[in-house]
């Protein structure tokens, strides 16, 4: 069991959200993270959405 330590007591006690938390709350909220996951997925499947690599020149 791990010990807990006085800042993660203190951090547990807190109640103002940061305005990070906020916003990725807000953003949790507005993307439909399934669908932009699902899309990225098929376009890996079919090739796109990828850089060309460069092959760096050696004279």
């Amino acid at each position: 069991m791990k010990q807990e330590s006085f800042s993660d007591i203190e951090y547990s006690w807190r109640k103002k959200k940061t305005k990070r938390e906020e916003f990725l709350e807000i953003m949790d909220d507005i993307i439909p993270w399934d669908e932009w996951v699902s899309l990225r997925k098929r376009l890996k499947i079919q090739g796109l959405g990828q850089r060309e690599t460069i092959k760096p020149e050696v004279p």
